[in-house]
């Protein structure tokens, strides 16, 4: 893909949402809501891959 966009790398990525459609929940933020699941917030994933090799250079 790197060839045919004449880059040196891909950005790929994911966005998960977990939307608060409510006004009546609480939206105090709890560290331990957020890694169980529990929370109303969204994630980004952000991975950089080498357009040669097509290894992994970096992931956030």
């Amino acid at each position: 893909m790197s060839d045919i966009l004449g880059v040196d790398a891909i950005i790929s990525g994911t966005l998960d949402l977990n939307v608060l459609l409510s006004k009546g929940v609480s939206t105090d933020f709890s560290i331990t809501d957020y890694f169980s699941g529990d929370a109303d917030y969204g994630r980004i994933g952000v991975k950089i891959s080498d357009g040669d090799t097509g290894k992994l250079l970096s992931e956030i």
